[in-house]
């Protein structure tokens, strides 16, 4: 049972002081610790972009949502998340199919379908167009 423990608490201890785990896959112990290293689990795949009007002028705080394709549905951290004040957005998600779709106030909705695989990082830019 304390090896168990122990490294449940060691992976705890990991996620907490990465700040970016989608880059790691090992963690190596440290010297009279348990003994070499464990996996942590495929890199996480992520899919980013940029959102421009069709002027090229970046989207500030553009809806980017996406839903899982595949069954049983993957579940996806967030709700959804914004663009920045450049445009771009960027996101974590668990490897599947998906259609993701933007959407910015006075412009209309895009949507692009992705299929992301571990350590993947898929790049899905939007042009959006003005509504009027």
């Amino acid at each position: 049972m304390w090896p168990v423990c122990l490294l449940v608490a060691a992976w705890l201890v990991a996620g907490l002081l990465v700040t970016d785990a989608r880059s790691v896959d090992r963690v190596e112990t440290a010297e009279g610790g348990m003994g070499g290293s464990f996996i942590l689990g495929p890199p996480i795949p992520v899919v980013q972009g940029r959102i421009t009007a069709r002027e090229g002028t970046p989207i500030a705080g553009a809806y980017v949502e996406p839903r899982s394709l595949d069954r049983p549905r993957a579940r996806i951290p967030d709700v959804g998340n914004v663009s920045g004040a450049d445009g771009r957005y960027e996101w974590p998600l668990p490897a599947g199919t998906y259609e993701v779709s933007v959407s910015a106030e006075g412009y209309r909705r895009e949507s692009r379908r992705v299929t992301l695989r571990a350590g993947q990082t898929a790049t899905l830019d939007f042009t959006l167009t003005r509504t009027r």
